[in-house]
């Protein structure tokens, strides 16, 4: 049972985003989930006042009227155009790469290189390494 819990709670953190949300965004707001101001592919989470930022599964942005992430947005048209991807802002580490499991992006200073797998892994959105096709979990 210990085991289960554990890998539980590591699937809860991976999903939480580094980008810090902006000051104040919870304030005067009801607990629940919001379109993130900056970024289509994260929402925040507001609860007794606190923000917490989760990130979409590549490939899916937030859609505010469903409240969860989908392949595109019924609130904001300008959310379902796929924006280059950038390091600027992120911190250094790994991104999957939208529409190849074989490749994934690595931040490095807020610069970007793209990077291949060895053959036969795929990227691992969740570990954040290539790992075996069976446990990497890539949706394209």
């Amino acid at each position: 049972m210990m085991y289960f819990a554990l890998i539980l709670f590591a699937s809860f953190v991976a999903c939480i985003s580094a980008t810090a949300a902006p000051a104040g965004f919870c304030s005067g707001k009801a607990d629940g989930d919001y379109k993130h101001p900056n970024n289509c592919g994260e929402h925040i989470k507001c609860s007794n006042g606190m923000a917490s930022v989760f990130d979409c599964p590549v490939n899916l942005v937030w859609d505010d009227n469903l409240k969860r992430c989908e392949f595109s947005s019924t609130d904001d048209p300008s959310c379902n155009t796929p924006l280059p991807f950038s390091c600027v802002g992120r911190p250094d580490g790994n991104y999957a790469y939208p529409g190849d499991c074989t490749k994934f992006y690595m931040c490095s200073n807020q610069i970007k290189w793209a990077m291949d797998c060895p053959a036969p892994t795929h990227f691992n959105p969740t570990l954040k390494v290539c790992d075996y096709q069976m446990d990497a979990n890539c949706v394209l």
